[in-house]
């Protein structure tokens, strides 16, 4: 009696740890994988800029980003006068861009008019890709770089291609964008063209 007990006992350890891992797997499998959340967010978020749905812009910002309320962000962008807005770059366009490395590039032409200035382009989708960490610079916070990508045209115009890079960070439970930077053809040369556009101070 004493041997089938030994071996009913360790037939039940045996199971018990088997349950605790596949537990464990389980809830490994459930984790949400930081990078696709980043990805997601920098996605919705150019989606809306595309869109002018400035009360999910501004949602999608750092407090720091908006620059005051969520309130004024939305009024600051939903204006009944059109006007050109800035380009989303924090760069001022008449100044070259530095580098947390000390190094800069000479001053960009202004980019070609975009469609959420004109309002008159055809979009394609939204595409997000290039996920890279970052760190921290400045004021802002380290979090995931994302490029994301979409082309417009103007008419019967051959389709451009927009490049930007957004800084993605943890907010509480939630993913926010706390810089915007154009990926410049000069940024190709420094490595990664998105953690070297979120570089710039």
């Amino acid at each position: 009696m004493r041997t089938i007990k030994h071996i009913t006992s360790a037939a039940v350890i045996t199971a018990l740890a088997a349950s605790l891992t596949a537990c464990s797997s389980s809830e490994d499998a459930k984790a949400p994988d930081p990078r696709h959340e980043a990805a997601s967010t920098a996605r919705e978020y150019q989606e809306a800029v595309n869109a002018h749905r400035w009360k999910t812009v501004c949602t999608l910002k750092t407090d720091r980003a908006r620059y005051g309320s969520l309130r004024k962000c939305i009024a600051d962008h939903d204006t009944s006068t059109p006007a050109p807005e800035p380009t989303q770059s924090s760069t001022a366009p008449d100044k070259a861009p530095s580098y947390a490395d000390g190094s800069s590039v000479p001053p960009m032409a202004d980019p070609a008019p975009t469609p959420r200035k004109t309002g008159e382009a055809s979009l394609s989708p939204v595409r997000a890709g290039d996920v890279v960490e970052v760190p921290a610079i400045g004021k802002h916070p380290a979090g995931y770089g994302v490029e994301v990508t979409f082309t417009y045209a103007f008419g019967n115009d051959s389709p451009s291609t927009e490049r930007n890079a957004l800084r993605v960070v943890k907010v509480g439970k939630r993913w926010r964008i706390d810089q915007t930077e154009t990926v410049h053809e000069s940024d190709q040369g420094h490595g990664s063209p998105v953690r070297t556009a979120l570089s710039r101070e």
